[in-house]
């Protein structure tokens, strides 16, 4: 097309223009006329502060755009500011995606991609920041409208920012090669660490690592039963020592 997609003439008002899909136009998505000065060359309407001009829709000031960021394959976060009648007053912020913007900077909206609501100060200013659940692509162009929720007054589309991506992003290109290790496959080769014969060792044979001790080194037997009686006790000789089964003989 050689025009605009939607052009209001400078004495209409109270025209909503939502979820719209407007693209490849000559001129703007959305041109409100001014009813002063001619309409700009670009046909884009700058905004004023307090947003006090005349014009279609009031010439209702656009919202202006910080980031759109890709956060995953279902959701961006987009942030920016609004700023309109100084009064509090509640706005509707509406977001869209294109291929690409339009010559002048502003939209168009190609895609439509969701809303959030916000409620100006008495200055008129708003900030938002909303997680669209939309799919939008690193590098797509995004732009917003305004629409006063009061007068039902639509604005001209914002300038657009560029998408970009801050989630983790899978680089295919390293192929690493996994080596295959049977179990039982025989005692390993080469730096592997450190053994854990290493680790407790008796210092057998004589020369290697001694590190095990024992603090008793009081030699000493055991009996199971006490012996049987034999011709020397029946004589009169001394009886064996004996000791309940399981217990030390006296050294």
């Amino acid at each position: 097309m050689s025009g605009s997609g939607i052009a209001i003439d400078a004495a209409s008002s109270g025209i909503t223009l939502t979820r719209n899909a407007l693209y490849n136009n000559g001129r703007l998505g959305i041109d409100l006329m001014p009813s002063g000065p001619a309409d700009p060359a670009n046909g884009v309407t700058a905004n004023d502060a307090g947003d006090g001009d005349a014009g279609a829709n009031g010439l209702l000031n656009f919202p202006v755009l910080s980031s759109a960021v890709v956060n995953s394959s279902v959701q961006s976060t987009v942030d920016g500011t609004f700023d309109g009648l100084a009064a509090v007053r509640s706005y509707r912020i509406e977001f869209f995606a294109s291929a690409s913007a339009d010559a002048s900077g502003h939209g168009e909206g190609q895609r439509y991609l969701g809303f959030v609501d916000v409620v100006s100060d008495a200055s008129g200013h708003a900030t938002f920041n909303i997680a669209l659940a939309a799919t939008v692509a690193a590098g797509e162009s995004i732009g917003a409208t305004a629409t006063d929720l009061t007068s039902n007054e639509t604005s001209e589309f914002s300038a657009c920012i560029t998408a970009t991506n801050d989630a983790p992003v899978l680089d295919a290109g390293p192929n690493p090669t996994l080596t295959a290790i049977n179990e039982d496959a025989g005692a390993p080769v080469g730096a592997v660490g450190t053994l854990v014969s290493n680790l407790v060792d008796f210092a057998v044979p004589v020369g290697q690592l001694d590190n095990v001790t024992d603090a008793d080194s009081i030699p000493r037997c055991w009996a199971s039963r006490s012996p049987a009686p034999t011709a020397a006790t029946a004589r009169g000789g001394s009886p064996p020592t004996t000791a309940p089964a399981g217990a030390p003989l006296a050294p």
